[in-house]
């Protein structure tokens, strides 16, 4: 017999790691670990395949993110060339409405991408963040007197005037807003009567493109309306219970004469009222 130290060496160097992989992946026999060391191969070529479809998917996405920051960069010009438009036809109406030395205009400006945003792209030199709506956002910027530097209109404006600023911008979106139905809850907080005749206006010119729910307190605004409707609240049984009311053609002058006059309705309110309601319907 030839002995051999280094061999003798390298078969209990075998044996040992052989024995220690049995035990390390619980296998009993040398032929379960060779078909778990196949798996294990098959699972490895799998992995790879999957790196490189991950590569192949990332190089779609970039692709679309390019596409995506072309169109978003149009529609941002699209958005600054009709904001000026808006701002022009908001200080139209907004002279109507008795704000005659206003000046309205629509920021609009790229929002920066930050720490956290994985979807970006560089527009106009600015890293954005891309958004389903874009990568621009617009605030309403007013002035309402001369010299004044426009200011963010949530800052400066108060009930009355946002009142009128948002029936200013309804009234220009109106034809392109797909919603029916426009309701207007207390349009008429903070202005005086001879407003409240332009604003009413205003509401009757919009009514002829949309349906129009305006819930009021001044005549001049009711009076303009084509149909009528009184909310009351009683008490019954000690609960509070409110019913709405469609009035006739009398019911509405008597109606419109208590927002004039109060619970005592006189003569001459009754008259104004009947001449509020007609010259509403000259409108």
């Amino acid at each position: 017999v030839h002995f051999d130290r280094q061999r003798l060496n390298e078969v209990e160097e075998r044996i040992t790691a052989i024995e220690a992989l049995l035990k390390k992946y619980k296998k009993s026999s040398v032929r379960e670990l060779k078909e778990y060391h196949e798996e294990l191969k098959r699972e490895k070529k799998s992995i790879e395949l999957s790196e490189d479809a991950i590569r192949e998917k990332e190089k779609e996405r970039d692709v679309a993110v390019e596409k995506m920051a072309g169109i978003c960069a149009r529609l941002g010009d699209i958005r600054r060339s009709k904001a000026k438009l808006l701002g022009k036809a908001v200080e139209e109406e907004l002279a109507d409405l008795g704000i005659s030395r206003g000046v309205f205009t629509v920021r609009v400006s790229r929002i920066e991408a930050g720490q956290g945003d994985t979807l970006t792209a560089l527009i106009g030199g600015v890293k954005c963040r891309l958004t389903p709506q874009g990568t621009d956002e617009a605030e309403f910027m007013i002035s309402l007197n001369p010299g004044e530097e426009v200011k963010p209109l949530v800052k400066i404006a108060s009930g009355g005037e946002v009142s009128r600023i948002m029936l200013a911008i309804k009234n220009i979106l109106a034809s392109a807003d797909p919603v029916p139905v426009m309701v207007f809850d207390e349009i008429d907080t903070g202005i005086s009567g001879k407003t409240a005749g332009v604003v009413g206006k205003k509401l009757r010119e919009i009514s002829r493109k949309k349906q129009l729910i305006c819930i009021t307190h001044l005549p001049q605004i009711a009076a303009c309306a084509d149909i009528h409707y009184s909310v009351e609240k009683s008490v019954e049984d000690g609960k509070t219970r409110t019913r709405i009311v469609k009035l006739g053609s009398g019911d509405r002058i008597g109606e419109v004469a208590k927002l004039l006059s109060g619970d005592t309705v006189t003569d001459a309110s009754l008259l104004a009222a009947g001449e509020l309601i007609e010259a509403a319907k000259r409108i």
